[in-house]
């Protein structure tokens, strides 16, 4: 029965579902799970069945680079200015008023008005006075300051042969080596932090 049941698991519609729980960041227990097999089967299968071994790949691949992306932007740090268009609001009736009643004081000198009366002045001042106005907002994030335990786990992560655990215990004979680690990210500035970590990410995927 079990040899029959992998036939729907490598159509197109099965090996989408592999993909999109693998993206969901399901461990292979419960993508078996929502197969409806045990967990050795789907082993079996994986290595039996190159199309949901590649399923299964691809989609822990796309989850696996969003988690490494979010995890350097959290080591790096950042800040951003959003800027939103402006948006067109009603103006406020005193201060509509107040317009109005300075457009009448500066044009009923002007020669193009001096026969207007005053009902003709209000009346112009209610048509040529705008009753709307554009605002524009801008919006400011709070800036996100680099994260010294992110720092750590990436650069002993990716950079093993600088910052693993037996090279700080060498150099400063210190057992707590993510100290000693921290200690050094600390003395460095924000901009030397920024390039080590940038520059590994390009060498990292070359």
């Amino acid at each position: 029965m079990v040899q029959a049941k992998y036939k729907e698991w490598i159509e197109p519609d099965g090996l989408t579902k592999i993909r999109g729980w693998a993206q969901q960041g399901l461990v292979d227990e419960q993508i078996a799970h929502n197969m409806g097999i045990n967990v050795s089967t789907l082993y079996t299968w994986k290595k039996k069945y190159k199309e949901i071994d590649e399923a299964l790949k691809k989609g822990k691949e796309v989850v696996d680079l969003e988690v490494t992306n979010k995890l350097l932007e959290r080591a790096i740090g950042e800040s951003r200015t959003v800027v939103h268009t402006a948006r067109v609001v009603d103006v406020k009736n005193d201060v509509l008023l107040a317009r109005r009643l300075k457009w009448i004081q500066e044009h009923k000198a002007l020669k193009e008005y001096e026969e207007y009366t005053k009902a003709e002045l209000e009346q112009a001042a209610i048509l040529l006075v705008p009753t709307r106005e554009a605002v524009e907002q801008t919006v400011v994030t709070t800036e996100a300051l680099p994260d010294t335990t992110a720092q750590i786990f990436w650069l002993k992560n990716r950079r093993p042969d600088l910052w693993r655990d037996k090279q700080y215990q060498e150099l400063s004979g210190q057992v707590n080596s993510e100290v000693e680690t921290s200690r050094k990210i600390d003395k460095m500035s924000d901009d030397q932090i920024r390039e080590l970590l940038r520059g590994d990410q390009v060498n990292g995927d070359k």
